[in-house]
């Protein structure tokens, strides 16, 4: 789990590193924005470190909490020899680290939920991405490690990261929808000059 974590912790810092160094360089030449979306694209683009590595480590942290879920699955006849968790601490703590991904990641959409640009590329990209991870992840521990048997512990942690997947899924085409809508005006704003 560590290698996992330290890897995709590592291609988030590289996709946000590589995205937002080629668009200084497209900004230089802009002065003055004249649309609401070229105005949009400037404040994303000349964000501070903390709102451009924040949103990353709190999807890290949701994706390191869903990882740690599935290590506290246990079988039927686990279940039979005891009636709690075999490893409540680890239950207890993966829930505490997706519980604080996502409160941090609803405190990144709260401070920048005029940007939509930001929402996407920034919050909602990197939370799906991560998300998507902690379901398959789920998925895999219960249909690979325990054959499929649905126990309480397991199928909490399936509803949660199903939902939570879904809604960023939801989010993510909102906001792009929200996008294309605001380059389609752009456009039309721009031919006028």
């Amino acid at each position: 789990m560590t290698v996992c974590g330290a890897l995709a912790l590592a291609y988030s810092c590289m996709v946000c590193t590589a995205k937002h160094s080629d668009t200084i360089l497209r900004w230089s030449a802009v002065r003055e924005p004249r649309t609401r979306y070229q105005q949009l694209l400037k404040e994303y683009h000349e964000r501070s470190l903390t709102k451009i590595w924040m949103p990353h480590l709190f999807a890290w942290m949701l994706l390191a909490g869903f990882v740690l879920l599935p290590g506290t699955f246990q079988t039927e006849l686990e279940s039979r020899e005891r009636s709690v968790l075999p490893s409540k601490h680890l239950y207890v703590g993966g829930w505490a680290v997706a519980g604080v991904g996502l409160l941090g990641l609803c405190c990144c959409v709260l401070a920048w939920r005029d940007n939509c640009i930001y929402l996407l590329n920034g919050v909602f990209s990197p939370a799906l991405e991560h998300s998507t991870a902690g379901l398959l992840t789920t998925i895999t521990a219960l249909y690979v490690s325990h054959k499929g048997v649905f126990m309480p512990a397991s199928q909490t942690t399936l509803i949660v990261t199903s939902t939570v997947t879904v809604v960023f899924l939801l989010l993510t085409v909102w906001c792009w929808r929200v996008k294309a809508k605001l380059m389609e005006q752009s456009r039309f704003e721009d031919s006028r000059y």
